[in-house]
């Protein structure tokens, strides 16, 4: 950083800097002016961009207002910027609103007055232009940064070409086709949106939100009935244990069980079993056989649907669950009493085929 004489003309203009940064209230006015000060004292425009968290089109536009209108080019006057953007201005900046990360009012605020030199009085300006992109406030969806698409529609692929191949049997009753899942309830499950005051944030009691409670579940897609099973954690042991249920249902028929990629779904336990069913058969005649959706797309399994409803059923009743034993009791009820919507398979493309 450069040392100015005092008796230069950039020291007087540092000094008028130095009043308008010590006088400034806001925090717009404020990077205006330091990002001024910096290339005085010769700054490289990277330092400043990162020092300052602007970016470099920011600062040759505050230079060239700074060279042109002197201290009164960084003031945030409503009178002196534009109060308005132009139609073809809205288009560039819907365009620029294309890339997720910049899809938040500060960046929307931050990317207007730089590029645009405008300032909107009313937060709601801001958030018509959001709109006008088609953006819409919400609760972001987790996805795995492993989950690859062509691996998906492979795998769908391959999945319904196997029910394809055995649909005389499937519809025949001979072979019944079921895709599994483990649900965790867990403690904090009850905590979602609800409608509050709106000077008070609304508060769910969770008295203990380690609480966790494994159900392994299986639908049945041609009858579109549900299995439902407590149990301690999802393991080989319980895996087996529920598998065992699911065939004293059909002694005689053959059963298709498709789930998801876990390393107890494949372990030892689960080759034991079946061994137990399947030795000395041909794989088209194994009493139960396994497959697996593809691996990190929980949304290709419909079981996922029916886990979003119990708990979207939990939720609704969150003013009751005093206690982690009342949300287990509503989980129960929910597919005691059949509350659940079967999923519509035509949407999912490893079962639509069988519509």
């Amino acid at each position: 950083m450069l040392e100015l004489d005092k008796s230069s003309p950039e020291f007087k203009k540092l000094q008028e800097l130095e009043e308008f940064l010590s006088n400034s209230k806001d925090l717009r006015e404020w990077k205006r002016g330091q990002a001024i000060k910096l290339r005085l004292l010769c700054c490289a425009y990277q330092e400043i961009r990162v020092a300052l968290g602007v970016s470099t089109s920011f600062i040759a536009q505050i230079l060239r207002r700074y060279r042109s209108q002197g201290i009164s080019g960084l003031k945030l006057g409503y009178m002196g910027s534009k109060s308005f953007l132009k139609s073809e201005e809205i288009g560039e900046i819907i365009e620029w609103l294309k890339l997720p990360e910049r899809r938040n009012v500060s960046e929307l605020e931050r990317h207007i007055i730089e590029e645009y030199d405008v300032v909107f009085r009313s937060r709601e300006s801001y958030y018509k232009i959001l709109r006008k992109a088609n953006l819409t406030w919400q609760k972001a969806n987790k996805e795995n940064p492993r989950k690859k698409p062509q691996v998906i529609e492979k795998r769908n692929k391959e999945l319904a070409a196997i029910l394809t191949a055995r649909r005389s049997d499937i519809e025949a009753g001979r072979l019944v086709v079921y895709a599994l899942d483990e649900c965790h309830l867990q403690g904090d499950e009850i905590c979602s949106y609800v409608w509050g005051d709106k000077q008070d944030r609304a508060v769910v009691k969770v008295d203990n939100d380690r609480d966790r409670q494994t159900y392994y579940g299986a639908l049945n897609i041609r009858k579109k009935e549900f299995i439902v099973v407590p149990y301690k954690s999802g393991n080989g042991e319980n895996t087996v244990q529920f598998v065992e249920k699911i065939k004293t249902r059909h002694f005689q028929e053959e059963i298709l069980l498709i789930g998801d990629g876990a390393a107890y779904h494949r372990g030892e336990e689960m080759k034991k079993l079946l061994d137990k069913y399947n030795q000395g058969l041909l794989p088209k005649k194994w009493l139960i056989a396994c497959e697996c959706f593809a691996p990190y797309a929980p949304e290709e399994n419909p079981v996922e649907g029916i886990w979003l409803q119990v708990k979207n059923f939990i939720r609704r009743f969150s003013y009751r669950c005093k206690n982690f034993k009342i949300v287990k009791r509503l989980f129960q009820f929910f597919f005691d009493m059949k509350l659940f919507n079967p999923p519509r398979l035509e949407k999912y493309d490893v079962f639509a085929q069988l519509i």
